[in-house]
This record gives C-alpha cells, sequence and structure tokens, in this order.
C-alpha cells in the first residue's frame, strides 16, 4: 500500500442505511443545525397524549447559524420504532409541549424536549426532523437503552 487513501474508511457514525446516529448533528441548507441528546426512557401519566404509554424522550437543540431569525414554530418531528418502522405517537405529556411556538434569533439555538412513543421490548428508534418547509428530513435512528 502507498499510503493512498481507498476510501474504504467509512464515514464517522455514518450508518449503511444513510440515516444519521442518534446523537449526530445535522446541517440543514438554510444554516440552521440540529442535534439529539439525552435519550431517557418514561410512561406518560394518566393526563397526558396518548395516556399510560412508554416513551421515548429526548433533548433537540436547533443552532441559527444563518443570518437571519429562524421560525421554530415550523419545524416537525416525527418518529418510527422497531425492525417493522411502525409509526410512533408523539407525546405530550408535563415538559413534552411539542415544538417551540418561538423564533431563534440569529447565531442563538433553542432546545426543547421532545417524547415518541416506544414500547419498553422494542430498542430501535427512528426520528425524522426537518427544520421548515424547504428543507430536507433528515433521519437519525439507532438504538435506546
Amino acid at each position: 500500500a502507498d499510503g493512498a487513501d481507498t476510501g474504504d474508511e467509512p464515514a464517522a457514525d455514518a450508518t449503511d442505511d444513510g440515516a444519521y446516529a442518534l446523537t449526530d448533528t445535522v446541517a440543514y441548507d438554510n444554516d440552521v443545525e440540529i442535534s439529539l441528546s439525552k435519550f431517557s426512557r418514561g410512561v406518560s401519566n394518566d393526563y397526558a397524549s396518548p395516556e399510560n404509554t412508554p416513551y421515548a424522550k429526548f433533548t433537540i437543540k436547533v443552532v441559527n447559524n444563518s443570518g437571519k431569525t429562524f421560525d421554530a414554530t415550523s419545524l416537525t418531528v416525527s418518529c418510527a420504532y422497531g425492525d417493522e418502522g411502525k409509526e410512533s405517537d408523539s407525546i405530550f405529556d408535563d415538559g413534552l409541549d411539542g415544538t417551540p411556538d418561538t423564533s431563534v434569533l440569529a447565531g442563538r439555538s433553542l432546545s426543547f424536549t421532545w417524547g415518541c412513543e416506544l414500547p419498553k421490548k422494542e430498542k430501535y428508534l427512528q426520528i425524522e426532523v426537518a427544520p421548515d418547509f424547504d428543507s430536507e428530513t433528515s433521519i437519525f435512528a439507532g438504538q435506546v437503552k
């Protein structure tokens, strides 16, 4: 070998299916970056929607690197779980209020907590996030302990 790059090196944290790892940071064309962190499990309470449902919750951080205000109300999040890709309900409960009702000023960031239905026996979670209607959707996927 002459030390030439053979292209066999896998991209950092990239998976074979084109999804990002759950903890990757994705930079979108509009210069907004989105990352997921702080994964944990819980069960929604009696007053939640849906109620008494096992879920995974995580923090979504939006960093606005564009030169203009970003409207975070246009952000979309959807989830699926399991090898069969069953659609996962979003969980609305104490501290899980859905997408933000605010804008992110240029150069600033915003974090909020999201919940997706995840049955106790399931570990594989796929999370699709788009910052707005003009941006492509990124897929984060991996195992939740």
